[in-house]
């Protein structure tokens, strides 16, 4: 029988391939496109929910059941909230996964069930779109990428694979689109801007 510490080695193992990945897309946004659109609306309510602002101290003590694992001498945590009641911009969140770097909430990521593309692009507005794959890079230079639905500005469909970027004053947030994932299609997530720095300090120091 598969003991519960190997099960917990293969699931660090990849979230580590996860973060190598992330990082990865990030060095593609040097061939990334700018979308110029109008000044950001106010951020929504619903947005605090679970987000980066509330200190690990006020966060912990209802965290404790969903503690995911430890890592790098215990200077990394990560919680993992399945089957949330959370929502953001009144859309349901499947999953959340909160990221601590030194007892800091650095980083939060929603699994969606629907596409809020449209939604962070009338909100936040200007952003970089970056292709995940050839297809993807190949169809951004032919086909139009911002298109008008229903009165509504939205990402031309024909891209299957892609990450929506904002670099804000105190976070990061992205949004990436993988239609060919079935189980995680739409994924929001925001983390402070130095996040990838301090996770590079702790996986080198360990």
């Amino acid at each position: 029988m598969i003991n519960g510490k190997f099960l917990l080695l293969i699931a660090f193992c990849g979230f580590l391939s996860c973060q190598r990945v992330e990082r990865t897309h990030q060095s593609t946004e040097e061939a990334s496109t700018k979308i110029d659109l109008p000044e950001p609306q106010r951020l929504p309510a619903d947005l605090q929910i679970l987000t980066i602002n509330e200190t690990f101290e006020e966060e912990r003590p209802s965290l404790d059941d969903y503690l995911f694992g430890k890592f790098f001498q215990d200077r990394a945590e990560f919680f993992v909230i399945q089957q949330s009641n959370s929502k953001i911009f009144n859309t349901p969140v499947s999953t959340v996964v909160l990221y601590y770097l030194d007892g800091e909430h650095c980083k939060t990521k929603f699994i969606m069930a629907e596409n809020i593309g449209a939604r962070l692009i009338a909100e936040y507005g200007n952003f970089k779109i970056v292709p995940l794959d050839e297809p993807t890079k190949e169809l951004l230079a032919q086909e139009e990428i911002i298109v008008t639905e229903n009165n509504k500005k939205v990402i031309n469909k024909t891209f299957r694979k892609y990450e929506l970027l904002w670099k804000l004053n105190t976070k990061i947030v992205r949004f990436k689109v993988d239609l060919d994932n079935p189980t995680e299609p739409f994924v929001y997530t925001e983390h402070v801007p130095q996040y990838d720095n301090l996770y590079r300090n702790l996986e080198s120091s360990s």
